[in-house]
């Protein structure tokens, strides 16, 4: 049974990442990566309480810029590489040497990834005022649509330089409700941005941005202008952006089978802009399920927005609001250096966390290389804000660092979860939330946190999961979409694995018979033949081969080496070759189990090719 929760996260990658996006140069300027490299490679840089460094890309070329550690701004910046010579320069010793003995070493490499397609979408990027730079540059020429889509970038930049003009600085309260100066402004910038990427679509329907086609990325620009005028305010504004047809028909019913997947008054927990902004449109365009609180994680991070929520949800926090917005609850620190004994996990509860805030227990403020910060002395705690409950998990935060987003998602937990169910979207990691892992089911395309559900045994569990996938699988509406781009194909991932589970459960349960029917419905419903992922065909062939179908097993194991083969042929798929080694290698291993030495030794093979490809 846990074979499917091992595979699905690769599932996920593999066929995410199976649509090329296009390549985009500026005035031969090298990528952000290349640079890091580079960077990393030549210099020994060090990151102190009082500044960090970080990369600009400007018109006279890559800039190492020091940046002060809290308000952000820039200190100091040297030249790196210049677009007039095409080429890097020395940087002065004086301006990387560190001989005070003070600080960390910082990766570059480290320090740009997730900010890695800014730098390398748009013209000029990662300093104050980029977005003027890239409009006066661009604005008003021809434009090829990868400099289309840097400008409608630039635009939405300057619609958010009205929405949170101090973004990076501590708010000691809320920010007012915009003028209707400010509110035409946001409008206007945000439909200069939707313009550009009608033009795009114009041109090429099937063009890919960060978060899937160009049709996907204009629908969550409008929800975009949509979300942000709400929470400042400005409601009537915000309803002008809501219309029809935003989104495929495919993501659609994906939002509707989300939002049937939770219960009365539900609270779901989203990470990315696909998962959220559609569900979100479901909600105000249809009107359907309004009684679910549809709540961005990312988004947390920001007060007004974690405030907008709890006001119009009516959900519960634990934590008081000086809390979220002070400085210090940004990154909060947990000590994994000790093992927390039965002492701490049966007495220590989120309420103790709170009580040293609000008492400011100087235990729990520590400083860190002259910085103050908010340290948990233990990283076990009961999972209630209630004085005595012993019937809640123990919240491991072994996470190194907690961001005040993450914290906030496990304190709306742990305040509503026993008045509202309390649901995990499957695209929020486990590297996030495995320390509610334990208390997390399966209902739908949605996780259900019950802390009590693993207190049954084992085959009431399976039975249990039986029934909720069987009847989801009845009752989901599909439409027909192309799955074989970004954000279809991420959708498909999840139907994909409900088959694959059920399956999986059935065969745990000695039930081949349903095993088989289930796997047959997966083949008929789902488009399986359009999408030549390897990670989709193996998990079929392991399947097939624990039905008893050798042949039909070994047929899907061949195929999967070929789509493999075809993938790996492109460079667009390189990053990826560690862990479709290990997949490999993981289907080595299970034919060896299941006596296929042909299909043993042509994995063998394949892994062998893979690796060569690493040199």
């Amino acid at each position: 049974m846990k074979k499917s929760f091992l595979l699905f996260p690769l599932l996920l990658l593999l066929i995410s990442s199976c649509t090329h996006k296009p390549s985009f140069a500026w005035k031969d300027f090298p990528s952000v990566m290349a640079v890091a490299t580079k960077l990393d490679n030549g210099y020994s840089l060090y990151s102190t309480t009082e500044y960090y460094y970080a990369l600009a890309k400007k018109a006279e070329g890559w800039y190492l810029v020091k940046k002060d550690f809290i308000g952000g701004k820039i200190i100091a910046s040297e030249l790196y590489w210049s677009s007039k010579t095409k080429s890097y320069r020395v940087l002065p010793l004086s301006f990387w040497k560190n001989d005070t003995g003070k600080g960390s070493a910082q990766s570059m490499i480290n320090s740009v990834n997730g900010t890695q397609y800014g730098y390398d979408h748009e013209i000029y990027f990662g300093y104050p005022g980029w977005e003027n730079d890239v409009i006066h540059e661009l604005e008003g020429a021809e434009l090829s649509d990868t400099l289309l889509e840097s400008l409608g970038r630039a635009y939405e930049q300057k619609s958010l330089d009205i929405l949170r003009p101090d973004n990076d600085q501590d708010v000691d309260g809320k920010h007012p409700v915009l003028t209707d100066r400010e509110a035409q402004e946001v409008s206007d910038w945000v439909n200069k941005e939707i313009e550009a990427y009608k033009k795009i679509e114009a041109h090429d329907p099937h063009y890919e941005t960060l978060v899937g086609k160009i049709k996907t990325k204009i629908g969550n620009t409008y929800m975009y202008a949509w979300s942000e005028l709400c929470t400042r305010g400005r409601p009537d504004d915000a309803k002008k952006f809501i219309v029809s047809g935003l989104y495929d028909p495919m993501m659609i019913d994906y939002a509707k089978n989300c939002l049937n997947s939770a219960g009365k008054n539900a609270i779901i927990f989203c990470n990315g802009d696909d998962d959220t902004y559609v569900l979100w449109y479901v909600q105000e365009e249809s009107g359907m399920r309004k009684d679910v609180a549809v709540v961005n994680v990312s988004l947390l991070s920001i007060p007004d927005w974690m405030y907008y929520w709890k006001d119009k949800y009516g959900f519960e926090l634990g934590m008081s609001q000086n809390f979220y917005r002070s400085k210090l609850s940004d990154i909060i620190y947990p000590n994994t250096s000790i093992q927390s004994n039965s002492y701490f996990r049966n007495q220590q509860t989120m309420r103790d966390i709170r009580d040293a805030w609000d008492s400011k227990d100087q235990t729990w403020f520590l400083d860190n290389n002259g910085e103050t910060v908010f340290y948990l002395p233990h990283d076990q705690f009961r999972f209630t804000f209630a004085e005595a409950d012993s019937s809640v998990i123990d919240l491991k935060l072994d996470l190194g660092i907690i961001y005040k987003g993450y914290f906030a998602m496990f304190d709306i937990t742990a305040s509503n979860y026993k008045e509202r169910p309390v649901y995990y979207q499957s695209t929020i990691g486990t590297d996030v939330t495995h320390p509610v892992l334990e208390g997390l089911r399966g209902e739908g395309l949605l996780n259900h946190f019950d802390p009590d559900f693993y207190s049954t045994d084992e085959y009431a569990a399976l039975h249990y999961n039986l029934a909720k996938f069987e009847t989801n699988l009845d009752t989901y509406v599909y439409s027909a979409g192309d799955v074989n781009n970004i954000q279809a194909s991420g959708l498909f991932a999840n139907y994909f694995y409900q088959y694959s589970y059920l399956t999986e459960l059935y065969l745990d349960r000695r039930d081949t018979v349903s095993a088989k029917k289930t796997f047959e419905a997966c083949i008929h419903k789902l488009p399986l033949n359009n999408i030549h992922n390897p990670s989709v065909t193996f998990t079929m062939a392991i399947e097939a081969v624990r039905m008893g179908e050798k042949d039909k097993g070994e047929e899907l194991i061949q195929n999967g080496i070929g789509d493999m083969k075809d993938w790996h042929r492109k460079d667009a798929h390189k990053d990826e070759l560690e862990q479709n080694i290990a997949y490999v290698d993981y289907l080595t291993t299970f034919c060896d189990d299941h006596n296929m030495p042909q299909m043993e030794q042509k994995l063998k093979d394949e892994s062998e090719a893979l690796k060569a490809l690493k040199k």
